[in-house]
């Protein structure tokens, strides 16, 4: 359907090149790097043709008089695609290929190279939980093996790759995640002693189960938010501070967020990095 868009002749041929690049990534395996570069830079360079303004560079005036050239600020499109490339490259650790691509779209900071290019853990026992009394409370826990068998068999029915939940939310992991109409949205699940009523349920209840003796706090939880998705590696996710309504109105944190992982294939997902900066840091 991507390749028919482009031959049909779109007006912003880019927007069907980027899901034809992620497809590279995951219709082999563990995806072809190479095809996936190949076909963002293809879609860089369509963007580019499609902005307004000067082509390469911009004058502009300083206060002495001299006119100096200035380089264009690449235009919403051409940044989408150049996060989408950048994220590529730093997770290849290919420092030197990335650094103009962030000078051309304006950055001046970028995230250390460890959070990109990390060696992959060798299976190994978790640590003994503390018994507390000694020392602060960890703000970070991590579970292996946390879910029965045939709960995770149950919630990968529901949510794996093939899975009705993501055609019926419009869900497309090569795109933007969601549909233009319906967006992408969570859902609230009341917390209660009555019967489980659905697998999700059950699961959301274990998952309180597993967490309250770490988090006591919990047991004033009411309700539990809760989304899923499922994307490419290479996608990313936007740094943020999980906040009811976004943060909108002012920050409203979650007693404790939880992250759980029910495929563990190379070419889905990633690591969850969780960082010591707080709301309000410099």
């Amino acid at each position: 359907a991507y390749l028919r868009a482009l031959a049909i002749g779109p007006e912003r041929p880019w927007e069907a090149r980027l899901p034809l690049a992620w497809l590279a990534l995951v219709a082999r395996g563990c995806g072809d790097a190479a095809e996936c570069e190949a076909q963002l830079r293809v879609a860089l360079d369509e963007a580019g043709a499609a902005s307004a303004g000067p082509p390469a560079a911009a004058k502009r005036r300083k206060a002495g008089g001299a006119v100096v050239a200035a380089a264009r600020l690449p235009s919403p499109a051409e940044r989408e695609v150049l996060t989408r490339l950048l994220i590529l490259l730093l997770q290849q650790n290919r420092d030197s290929d990335a650094l103009p691509l962030l000078r051309q779209g304006g950055w001046r900071h970028r995230l250390a190279r460890c959070v990109f290019h990390y060696p992959l853990p060798e299976p190994a026992a978790p640590p003994p939980a503390s018994e507390g009394g000694g020392g602060a409370a960890l703000p970070v826990r991590a579970f292996d093996e946390a879910m029965p068998e045939a709960m995770l068999r149950g919630l990968r029915d529901v949510f794996g790759p093939s899975a009705a939940f993501w055609k019926e939310h419009r869900y497309n992991s090569l795109s933007r995640c969601a549909s233009e109409d319906v967006g992408y949205f969570s859902y609230t699940h009341e917390l209660n002693d009555g019967p489980c009523r659905s697998t999700l349920d059950v699961a959301i209840r274990h998952i309180l189960a597993v967490a309250m003796p770490h988090f006591p706090e919990l047991k004033d939880a009411r309700f539990a938010e809760w989304w899923a998705h499922c994307r490419p590696h290479a996608s990313g996710h936007q740094m943020h501070y999980d906040s009811d309504n976004e943060g909108i109105g002012g920050a409203r944190h979650p007693i404790c967020s939880c992250v759980t992982y029910l495929e563990g294939a190379e070419d889905l997902g990633g690591p969850t990095l969780v960082t010591t900066q707080r709301l309000g840091d410099s």
